[in-house]
């Protein structure tokens, strides 16, 4: 039986208040790959990799750090390339293709391999920027009449008032089988 070489992982991420750079150090962990903040390496240092793995956080659907990642996509886009997304929606596909039309390129979509994960929040750690974000959604969702609100409105009502963690180890092994 033929011995598979192992492939060099290189974990990029932006993150803003953690949950995105945890779940970087997992995959990186479970790779033996090197883990990076997107703006402290540059294109040409990636070369020696195979694998390019690059996690931002979600926000109004766009993700953090995705136009530099733009910027080096055309020096490394010969590497196997996954992207993650961590934000408090929940997993589904109709996320999943909302995020993707809005940050891949054609070509990307073509050659990336995607993931959406859950993170976590605390309305009360935010920055003032972020805040005033969810307090327009919020206000939002509550110029709905009730019986209007989707579990999803609900859940971003609750997590204002509460912060949640959804951040889960496991959710990582699409991502990790997507590698190997």
């Amino acid at each position: 039986m033929e011995k598979k070489e192992n492939k060099r992982v290189a974990v990029l991420y932006k993150s803003f208040y953690g949950s995105t750079k945890q779940y970087a150090e997992w995959i990186a962990e479970e790779t033996g790959g090197d883990c990076f903040e997107m703006d402290k390496i540059k294109a040409e240092e990636l070369q020696k990799y195979d694998v390019i793995v690059f996690g931002g956080g979600l926000y109004a659907a766009g993700i953090n750090g995705m136009k530099i990642f733009h910027k080096i996509y055309d020096q490394i886009k010969e590497k196997t390339i996954i992207i993650y997304a961590v934000g408090l929606s929940p997993v589904a596909e109709k996320y999943i293709n909302e995020v993707r039309e809005t940050n891949l390129t054609a070509e990307m979509k073509g050659k990336v391999n995607f993931f959406l994960l859950r993170g976590a929040y605390d309305h009360q750690k935010q920055k003032f920027i972020h805040k005033m974000m969810m307090k327009a959604l919020a206000a939002k969702i509550k110029s709905k009449k009730e019986e209007e609100r989707t579990e999803e409105d609900r859940g971003v009502l609750e997590c204002i008032q509460h912060p949640v963690n959804f951040m889960n180890k496991e959710s990582i092994g699409p991502i990790l089988d997507s590698i190997h």
